[in-house]
């Protein structure tokens, strides 16, 4: 790897690969904070109409699901793929 265009792409690849891990990341903690907000939301609502039978558990396990594959999609996109580190992640073309 003495060429210094090799060099210089390599860097390159790794930037945009932290790039998309960073950005990855923040959408998780996003989809996570949102997924609090609203259940807390409708669990209130639950309450406040008088507790009856359990209906927010229904968009909370449904929702849940989507959040735990969001989470996975994102912990195998942000692993390096090859022994120097660059992690391209999934999806680069």
């Amino acid at each position: 790897m003495n060429d210094p265009f090799e060099q210089v792409a390599r860097g390159e690849l790794r930037r945009r690969a932290q790039r998309r891990r960073r950005a990855a990341q923040a959408s998780l903690r996003i989809h996570a904070a949102v997924f609090v907000f609203v259940q807390l939301l409708l669990l209130a609502a639950w309450a406040l109409t008088g507790a009856g039978f359990p209906w927010f558990v229904f968009p909370l396990l449904g929702w849940g699901a989507g959040l735990a594959a969001h989470a996975m999609a994102v912990r195998e996109s942000t692993r390096p793929d090859d022994a120097d580190g660059v992690g391209l992640g999934v999806g680069v073309q």
